[in-house]
């Protein structure tokens, strides 16, 4: 072969690969604008939807009794006159809302809102803070009763009712507090019971040495006593405590929210 047909065959392989190039680049474009199309139409039809949404809220707000084209219109700043209500805004004939009217109310309904579950939340926390001071006052006086050996059966009895009462105000009113509160009172009732057990315990063994039915044994039902006492001393105060941060740190937030 000679040069002159090299040279032609070369020129027609790199014009053959320039056409596949410019195909190529025509695909990709048709490619991109049908994309770019695509989402243009998506997003129009997206915004069809809000429109055609918010005429709707408007038709239904406008065919309401009372609304603002069937209501005359007031001054903004004027006084609603006897018998007139002033949230409403009607005395015997309806009278609309003006626009800064209707933007408050529509800011004034969430924070309503919030503050009932607020006021909720903040009756939840007395009831239940209550119900455990009220169980760890009762365990405490069982406990002593135990060192000093007189009222044991009043105060046994008493623990265990704040006891019950107490969690059960607790799983009354879970709906209205936060987890992480609910954790540290459950624990803490946990506690509280667990100490009243192992006093039982200890009561009963301590029975049992001095009616003769069990050796004695100092070391076996003074742990139990120890043991209660120690918990009641330390672990559970600390927890009352981490109950009470806990509230008020929440308490806080809401008011910084308000």
């Amino acid at each position: 072969m000679d040069n002159g047909d090299w040279l032609t065959a070369t020129s027609q392989t790199l014009v053959n690969y320039g056409v596949l190039v410019l195909l190529a680049v025509l695909a990709l474009g048709a490619l991109a604008i049908a994309w770019l199309y695509r989402q243009q139409s998506n997003s129009q039809r997206e915004l069809q939807r809000e429109l055609q949404g918010l005429r709707f809220e408007l038709d239904d707000h406008n065919m309401q009794p009372g609304s603002s084209r069937q209501r005359q219109r007031q001054p903004m700043h004027s006084d609603p006159g006897p018998g007139t209500d002033r949230n409403t805004g009607k005395t015997g004939m309806a009278s609309s809302l003006s626009s800064p009217q209707l933007a408050a109310q529509s800011v004034q309904a969430p924070r309503a809102t919030h503050r009932l579950h607020a006021e909720l939340e903040l009756q939840a926390y007395q009831k239940i803070w209550a119900s455990l001071r009220e169980l760890h006052d009762k365990l405490g006086s069982f406990l002593r009763a135990i060192e000093s050996g007189e009222g044991i059966s009043e105060t046994r009895l008493a623990a265990r009712t704040s006891a019950l009462k107490a969690k059960d105000c607790a799983q009354r009113l879970r709906p209205f507090y936060p987890e992480n509160i609910e954790a540290l009172v459950f624990q803490l009732i946990d506690n509280e019971v667990h100490m009243h057990l192992s006093a039982c315990a200890y009561l009963d063994a301590h029975e049992n040495v001095k009616s003769g039915k069990a050796e004695k044994s100092d070391s076996a039902y003074q742990s139990l006593r120890d043991e209660s006492k120690l918990i009641y001393d330390g672990e559970c105060r600390q927890q009352l405590n981490t109950i009470v941060q806990a509230i008020r740190y929440r308490l806080a937030n809401q008011a910084v929210v308000d």
